[in-house]
């Protein structure tokens, strides 16, 4: 396991995020051998400024709660790129203009952040990255909804960052490992090495496809193991230091059957994706209090895998953050931004 154990002083993190139909929380307790997972909520048709009050009013955060929050996948662009040979703090800025064209925003505004792909994991001379642009509106209209909740985010991220946290629980040392978890609208395939983001790959595979007849979910599995055998051959020309030990999948619950059908279509072994195995699941309970004993679906993965990332920061692995840089400064309160007159909050 790459993550190191937590400081008790920071032993509660929770991560939400709102899918458009649903809003997604779940609380983690970092203090003891292996991540605990607290409680998971789901509200149906709920905005995320009506999920952050219901989250109040249920004390499952409050205003030292360390909370993540995840953008999501329309309000962002991912772009592998070469990494700019420039100091590391300058990679921002750099990657900023090298990719104004590429992005259908204006770049000068927009929240940037980029992940180097570690150099030993290929044979390329030029060094890669995997940059981050979200134009600066969704992350400050975040930063308003949990101000107004007397809340702040202690870092905005996206699905592929945090389901990085989760496949790096599945790696074998030395090795690459590929995780694959489908959701409402599509699928997620995430590579990852010595806990850092390598690859990923959007699907446009729902799970429900995989749910419906016979025939649907054979065409589903199949369109999906063609976009996995294809991402697996980039990775395999691109990260050839670095094997890949293989892919874990998280099928939607009642189809795990079809795990062996994926298996035929790829070429490195392919396994179940164990939550159970890789973190404390004994207590955890749903919005009704009642046992839960795993969570399946790319929604409820994402806002797991964001809230470990005070582990993953503690093993020194690298993060992004897509708040406003004013936001991270805290030079000025977004209270005090839309009323000129406040003061701003302790």
């Amino acid at each position: 396991m790459w993550f190191s154990r937590q400081a008790k002083g920071n032993a509660h993190s929770v991560a939400i995020a709102a899918t458009g139909d649903a809003l997604h929380a779940v609380g983690v307790i970092l203090d003891g051998e292996r991540p605990r997972l607290a409680w998971h909520v789901r509200h149906e048709g709920t905005s995320l400024a009506d999920g952050l009050r219901l989250l109040s009013r249920d004390k499952r955060v409050n205003a030292g709660t360390r909370v993540v929050g995840l953008l999501h996948r329309t309000a962002y662009r991912l772009v592998s790129t070469e990494a700019p040979d420039l100091p590391r703090e300058e990679w921002r800025d750099a990657v900023r203009w090298r990719l104004k064209d590429t992005v259908d925003f204006p770049v000068d505004e927009a929240v940037v952040d980029v992940l180097e792909v570690p150099q030993d994991s290929s044979a390329r001379t030029a060094r890669a990255s995997i940059a981050f642009l979200a134009p600066s509106q969704a992350p400050r209209d975040m930063a308003l909804v949990a101000d107004d909740s007397g809340l702040s985010w202690s870092a905005i991220e996206v699905p592929e960052t945090a389901l990085r946290n989760l496949s790096t629980l599945a790696e074998t040392p030395g090795k690459a490992h590929a995780l694959m978890v489908f959701g409402q609208d599509h699928a997620l395939l995430v590579i990852t090495f010595n806990g850092e983001l390598l690859m990923t790959r959007t699907i446009e595979v729902a799970a429900s496809a995989l749910i419906d007849s016979e025939e649907s979910r054979g065409g589903a599995l199949g369109r999906a193991g063609l976009e996995v055998l294809r991402t697996l051959d980039t990775y395999e020309r691109t990260n050839s230091n670095a094997a890949l030990s293989g892919l874990s999948v998280v099928l939607p619950s009642g189809t795990e059957g079809m795990l062996e059908v994926l298996a035929d279509l790829v070429y490195v072994p392919v396994k179940a994706y164990e939550l159970g195995d890789k973190l404390d699941m004994g207590s955890a309970v749903d919005a009704n209090g009642q046992p839960l004993t795993t969570l399946t679906s790319l929604e409820e993965l994402s806002v797991l895998g964001a809230a470990l990332r005070p582990l993953a920061s503690a093993s020194g692995r690298q993060q992004i953050d897509l708040r406003d840089p004013e936001m991270q400064q805290g030079a000025v309160t977004w209270a005090a931004r839309r009323s000129p007159g406040c003061g701003s909050r302790a």
